[in-house]
């Protein structure tokens, strides 16, 4: 979560919008306020009804960053870093295209493979 908030703050620092969108089905309001609260977060969140933006955007995990441009196109996708722990050799994916993008240039990697938890669009998913 820390390497979450340290990229939202590069983020603000550059004027770009941090938001954390919560996509699962059954996540309530109260639930995602009481994460948000616990987990100290410094930037808005929202939930995701019915799975909207995760569909339209083909999100399949969680966390999995989108990254937009100036222009509201997808400038990066993917993994926040290269671990799931934090590691000198860690390939800092959003942080770089934070960079690049609070720069007006597009990031040199795009995409990158997420990996955390699959999105529950469903009941079903409980049982997969």
């Amino acid at each position: 979560m820390e390497r979450i908030k340290l990229c939202a703050a590069s983020a603000r620092e550059a004027n770009l919008g941090v938001l954390a969108l919560f996509s699962n089905y059954d996540e309530t309001a109260a639930a995602v306020s009481s994460f948000a609260a616990v987990a100290e977060l410094a930037f808005d969140i929202a939930l995701d009804p019915g799975n909207a933006f995760a569909d339209a955007y083909r999100a399949t995990r969680t966390p999995e960053a989108f990254l937009m441009d100036a222009d509201g196109k997808v400038a990066y996708t993917g993994a926040v870093d290269s671990s799931t722990w934090p590691a000198a050799e860690n390939l800092p994916f959003l942080m770089r295209a934070i960079a690049a993008v609070s720069k007006g240039e597009l990031p040199k990697i795009e995409r990158s493979l997420p990996f955390g938890t699959v999105i529950r669009r469903s009941a079903d998913d409980e049982t997969r």
